[in-house]
């Protein structure tokens, strides 16, 4: 059988590759808006 190949596309807001569909993890933004608080 072969691998799973994993979708990845980059952050609009700081340009991380993250999942689509998902929250970033590095920023906390999905679709203009911050939804998490990444703590520095």
């Amino acid at each position: 059988y072969s691998p799973i190949k994993v979708a990845v596309s980059t952050c609009p807001n700081c340009g991380e590759p993250k999942q689509p569909h998902r929250v970033c993890l590095h920023c906390g933004f999905y679709g203009g808006r911050q939804i998490l608080e990444i703590g520095e």
